[in-house]
């Protein structure tokens, strides 16, 4: 073969690799490995912990989200999952593990102000979001996992700091300019309540700029949040739930398509800052009355010995704000 030939083969076929890595199809799976009745079982023993790892494997995951997993059930999990390729792995805080088939590059863990009420196991689960970025074959990938509480005072409250945690993308003014190297987002996790349009999840996806996957079940605990960005366009295609049984609570599995764009898109700020606006305005404190009642979610945290911040409180007293407003108004101002 001629040379020139040759040369003409080999820039087709460099070119045909670098149109393919343009594009990815990747399966996650997001998880609450608590069985799903309580007499179920130990969620640590090694016949239920053989059974979820061979359920999960069985998914052709490419990337693995779970929530209440402690160590004993980690380590009998992982293994399956490595020998499924999902070869990087990490245990988080809050009883969150995370296994991808591709590199993590990076890790932290944001703790939530409330964890949860005193006197149920959720307070004293130091509960909050974990982010990690996932080298794909596309690209940087931020993954971000976490487990809310079921108390909804408190919901809205790790709602708002789980917004925070994964980025506004100028939802709040100032606007930020677009950063073609700011990743999309892909947060999976347990949002403690089964589906519904309710505040603390709205408060989430409008602060957040993050859309659910289309079809996911409405009554499901677990969720599928994206949000494009850089240069990387992320959807979903397909969303079903994952292992409908006693082993665990029932999950969700999501196709995701994740395609490289040649020019950035155009920033959206100004309409997601009128979509916050609107969302945010529910959850103020507002005036019953006039009365100025000590609210008993405080004085449950004083007795527990909890010390809440004097603007909190001082924005509990002005107008009676109600329980779920103060809860939120105690980590950070919805505005």
């Amino acid at each position: 073969m001629p040379r020139a030939a040759l040369a003409l083969v080999v820039v087709v076929a460099a070119a045909g690799a670098a149109r393919g890595a343009d594009r990815l199809e990747a399966r996650v799976v997001t998880l609450n490995a608590r069985p799903a009745r309580a007499d179920s079982g130990d969620d640590s023993g090694a016949a239920r912990a053989a059974r979820l790892g061979a359920a999960l494997v069985a998914l052709r995951p490419d990337l693995v989200c779970l929530q209440e997993v402690d160590e004993a059930l980690a380590e009998r999990l992982l293994p399956a999952l490595a020998a499924a390729g999902l070869t990087h792995a990490r245990r988080l805080p809050a009883r969150l593990v995370v296994a991808a088939r591709w590199p993590i590059a990076r890790e932290d863990f944001a703790a939530f102000t409330l964890s949860g009420p005193p006197w149920r196991q959720d307070g004293w689960a130091g509960k909050g979001v974990a982010r990690l970025g996932v080298d794909t074959p596309v690209g940087r990938l931020v993954v971000a996992t976490t487990h809310l509480t079921e108390h909804e005072p408190h919901r809205r409250c790790q709602a708002l700091e789980a917004a925070d945690a994964v980025g506004d993308h100028g939802a709040r003014p100032p606007a930020q300019p677009f950063d073609r190297a700011r990743p999309p987002v892909l947060l999976l996790g347990d949002l403690g309540v089964a589906g519904g349009d309710d505040l603390a999840r709205r408060l989430l996806l409008a602060r957040a700029d993050l859309t659910p996957a289309p079809g996911a079940p409405p009554a499901s605990f677990s969720a599928v949040l994206l949000r494009p960005g850089g240069d990387v366009a992320l959807r979903a295609t397909k969303v079903v739930p994952a292992l409908e049984g006693e082993v665990a609570r029932p999950g969700l599995v999501a196709t995701l398509d994740l395609r490289r764009l040649d020019q950035a898109p155009r920033p959206r700020a100004g309409h997601l800052r009128v979509a916050w606006r609107a969302v945010a305005a529910e959850a103020r404190p507002g005036r019953r009355g006039g009365g100025r009642r000590r609210p008993r979610l405080r004085r449950a945290h004083a007795g527990a010995g909890l010390s809440w911040r004097r603007s909190a409180w001082r924005s509990w007293r002005s107008g009676g704000a109600s329980a779920a407003a103060g809860a939120a108004a105690s980590c950070r101002s919805p505005g």
